[in-house]
């Protein structure tokens, strides 16, 4: 229904039109009259707002062209039909600079002027029409800028500009936060293991979300607002310009390690952060993101929570080493000698000569961390056949190597990769060890152990039970088992421990009932021997 507004003095013509005109038929409304300009403003001020005002020219008080001129400063986009008893030129040009919808001449037969309301009423639901339309597109746009802002951002930072891109002209389209000159990049990654992983899908992308804006708001004061944040799988990628001050190394870490304190304060979230050097504009940021990549891969030698910024890395620990992993002699040599003392049963070389093996991984940055799972994946793809060789399953429940194996190139750190390769090593020395005799000392302590690991039990307890020296215990037992004493009895707690906590019994009980009096202590064995602590182990479902 379109309002119409009737402006006319002669009251006749002006109930004439009023009582002549179907108006709901053809879908319009009177909605007021008005015999003069001032009148007419009167009622568009108080309401109900006209869509089309019909007015005379000729009026006391105020003319039609000047009420015109006065209802388009208060509502511009009203449409104007001009009814004059003058064919005068001048007010028909006037009326046209107005922008008037019709001008037509008194009298006028009343189907004249109805078309003429009916197809101005067709214009103006043209009109609204390409306005919603225009809102809409306006609102779908708006809805989508921060994913076309965070794919652009992404592709920017993984790849240099593309012919014909102008990205500072996006950057002023998007009424970014940061400048085109003078950027850096930094990766924020969550740590494995950190509680967040543990929850539901639904759960988790909250607290990503919640993550996402912690990181933003404490960044923000860092770089003076001047930064983005994105998110990028399981990462996080800020892309800021420096604050005007310039901040050393120690005050940027100090400033990354707040960021870490309130994610993990908050959220309980471990995380590892690697940060670019400065480049000139938006075109290189690709080349302070390899930087960034490059600091926070450091993170597989340096252990998880890490900061490292691109700067503090030396010349030789940026530059890829010429010799690869797999060139490496010596180690080719272990991993023989490795399979050699476990095929004759010595085991306490075999295990000496695995810690050797894991120093050579411990080289540093200059090997590959894909070098180093390629080259463990191989070791352990023979330590499986030497296990299927002697009919050997190291794994408990059943389960296979080959589902441990895979796990290799998801170790976030080369302590998570050792303590995968030892357990494999226990476990295939275990499963070895139970296929021939055992002493019978050595029997003797084992059963000591199945009885009593619950108690505080010790080397010289045991020896004393068995009516040996603990010297000789300690030596006969790591000769007869390919394992200490103590790594013995830990790894036999450790397995009691797992399936009560798999019952759901609490950390403390479970602590006390495996022999650890210290709630700490058993938790840092326990992660130790299985990679995850006691509380994470549950919340995985009691698998690791």
């Amino acid at each position: 229904m379109m309002n119409v507004l009737l402006v006319e003095d002669e009251i006749t013509i002006r109930e004439g039109i009023r009582d002549t005109i179907p108006w709901l038929e053809n879908g319009l409304q009177l909605c007021g009259e008005a015999g003069d300009g001032l009148e007419a403003l009167e009622r568009i001020a108080n309401g109900p707002v006209p869509d089309l005002i019909i007015t005379d020219i000729h009026m006391p008080k105020m003319n039609g062209l000047d009420f015109i001129q006065a209802a388009r400063a208060a509502l511009p986009n009203v449409e104007v039909i001009v009814l004059s008893g003058y064919d005068d030129f001048q007010y028909a040009k006037k009326a046209i600079q107005l922008g008037v919808n019709g001008y037509v001449l008194k009298p006028c037969r009343t189907e004249e002027l109805v078309q003429l309301m009916v197809n101005t009423k067709m214009k103006i639901n043209a009109i609204r029409e390409t306005q919603t339309s225009m809102h809409s597109i306006q609102n779908k746009w708006e809805r989508s800028l921060p994913t076309v802002i965070e794919q652009s951002l992404l592709r920017w930072v993984r790849s240099p500009r593309q012919k014909l891109e102008n990205r500072a002209g996006q950057l002023e389209e998007w009424n970014s936060p940061i400048h085109p000159a003078d950027l850096l990049v930094g990766i924020i990654r969550i740590d494995a293991s950190s509680g967040n992983r543990m929850f539901n899908k639904p759960d988790q992308e909250l607290i990503r979300y919640a993550a996402f804006n912690i990181i933003q708001e404490t960044l923000n004061p860092v770089y003076e607002q001047n930064v983005i944040v994105v998110r990028d799988g399981n990462d996080y990628i800020w892309i800021a310009n420096p604050p005007r001050k310039q901040l050393s190394i120690q005050e940027t870490k100090l400033e990354l390690g707040r960021l870490k304190i309130n994610l993990e304060q908050y959220l309980r979230m471990s995380v590892s952060i690697g940060s670019g050097n400065l480049v000139g504009c938006i075109d290189d940021l690709h080349i302070s993101y390899e930087q960034a990549w490059k600091a926070i891969e450091t993170r597989f030698y340096s252990g998880k929570g890490t900061i490292v910024l691109y700067s503090e890395l030396t010349q030789n620990a940026n530059e890829a080493s010429d010799a690869t992993i797999f060139e490496d002699k010596s180690m080719l040599e272990l991993e023989q000698s490795i399979l050699h003392h476990l095929r004759t049963m010595k085991f306490e070389d075999a295990l000496d000569q695995t810690e050797l093996w894991l120093q050579q991984l411990r080289r540093g940055p200059l090997v590959d961390q894909t070098e180093v799972s390629l080259r463990t994946t191989a070791f352990l793809l023979e330590l499986q056949k030497l296990a299927q060789e002697q009919h050997v399953n190291p794994l408990e429940s059943n389960g296979r190597m080959v589902d441990l194996i895979k796990q290799v190139p998801n170790m976030e750190t080369l302590e998570d990769l050792s303590t995968l390769v030892k357990k494999l090593i226990r476990s295939l020395v275990a499963g070895l060890t139970s296929q021939v005799p055992t002493h019978r000392t050595v029997q003797g302590a084992l059963d000591i152990i199945h009885a009593k690991y619950h108690t505080n039990l010790t080397l010289d307890s045991v020896s004393k039970e068995v009516f040996v020296s603990n010297t000789y215990l300690s030596s006969l037992f790591k000769q007869e088992l390919g394992i200490n004493f103590l790594d013995y009895l830990h790894q036999y707690r450790i397995e009691h421990a797992k399936s009560l906590l798999r019952k759901n019994y609490k950390m403390y009980a479970v602590a006390k009932m495996v022999g650890y009096q210290e709630e700490r202590y058993f938790s840092m064995t326990f992660k130790k021997w299985t990679g995850l602590t006691p509380t994470q182990f549950k919340k995985n479902g009691g698998a690791n």
